[in-house]
């Protein structure tokens, strides 16, 4: 069977498009590329983008872990003055400690949280910036840890790391 020939600028099109869309269809796009394709570097392509989807999708669920924990503490924190509260005669008030120190920090994680969530997308529309245009990223705290992790991943993916 013979491969279509597929410029490499519309594979890379096709790719960060697909990024978009969820992984499910990078995926599906991925493996027809290399199925029915006749694409040079389209391997090292395909590398790049999936390893960006994975360091992107890997950096959101450790934020959302940091994000869900704060929120864990505090909520076991009622909880645990609400169970000491049943058993003793003099309750304590939950009102001050909620009002002087939890609300406050809920308040600045979810400003965070809102931040973070912005640079996410913004790393997202970098990286197809960079990628489409061949030129280097712009350098956020976030696209610098995505981009250590693909470069660990492509590295791995070469074998130049397979046996550290």
């Amino acid at each position: 069977m013979s491969k279509v020939k597929v410029p490499t600028g519309l594979a890379a099109v096709i790719l960060c498009a697909s990024l978009f869309a969820g992984w499910q269809t990078l995926l599906i796009v991925a493996v027809l590329l290399l199925l029915f394709a006749d694409v040079e570097d389209v391997k090292g392509m395909i590398v790049r983008v999936i390893t960006f989807y994975v360091g992107l999708t890997l950096f959101s669920a450790i934020w959302g872990l940091i994000v869900d924990g704060v929120d864990l503490v505090f909520d076991s924190i009622i909880n645990f003055i609400n169970v000491i509260n049943n058993w003793v005669d003099k309750p304590i008030t939950i009102v001050n400690i909620q009002q002087y120190f939890i609300t406050p920090v809920t308040g600045l994680v979810n400003i965070a949280d809102d931040i973070v969530s912005y640079l996410i997308v913004f790393a997202k529309v970098a990286f197809i910036y960079a990628f489409i245009s061949k030129t280097a990223t712009k350098e956020t705290f976030i696209s610098k840890w995505i981009n250590k992790y693909i470069d660990k991943a492509v590295n791995f993916v070469n074998g130049t790391e397979a046996s550290k």
